[in-house]
């Protein structure tokens, strides 16, 4: 019982916010959270100008703000122009809704100032995700284009009509 006291303990006093990022390669990102899960691979394909955010489990609110803080931070660091992207959800899990009127209104539209174009998202197999990319298409910003498509396979290929 003491055990299962302490695991307790220790989630209801983590800062959900933390994030752990490792380096792959020169563009590719693992991603941590404050409980050393690992949540997100991103790729970034500087000469197509695409970036590949792989989502996996149930990711908070403030780590997933944080997460595309750390990522537009490296984007401006190396002077790299991203047009189009893919948001793969089909691994992910639970709804990341409350982040949704920060991206719709705050990160989304300075991408498209920065030349943003398109997201491909995969459809999510869990059902509080999918509700929760609905809302979110339903204040999509103007000037960016998207499709929901069924595999990562699909989403790179429309994208490659996005210039």
């Amino acid at each position: 019982m003491r055990n299962v006291i302490s695991i307790i303990i220790v989630i209801m006093n983590t800062d959900y916010s933390q994030i752990r990022i490792e380096q792959v390669d020169a563009f590719t990102f693992d991603f941590y959270d404050a409980l050393n899960r690992y949540y997100l691979k991103v790729e970034i394909d500087a000469p197509t100008q695409l970036i590949i955010y792989t989502w996996h489990l149930f990711v908070p609110v403030e780590a997933i703000i944080n997460t595309y803080i750390a990522v537009g931070k490296f984007i401006y660091a190396h002077q790299l122009k991203i047009i189009k992207g893919v948001s793969d959800l089909q691994y992910s899990e639970g709804s990341f809704e409350q982040h949704n009127d920060w991206m719709s209104r705050e990160y989304l539209p300075k991408s498209i100032k920065h030349g943003y174009k398109a997201t491909a998202y995969v459809k999510p197999q869990d059902f509080y995700t999918a509700l929760a990319l609905e809302l979110f298409l339903e204040n999509n910003p103007e000037g960016h284009q998207y499709k929901i498509l069924n595999t990562k396979e699909e989403a790179l290929e429309w994208l490659k009509g996005i210039e």
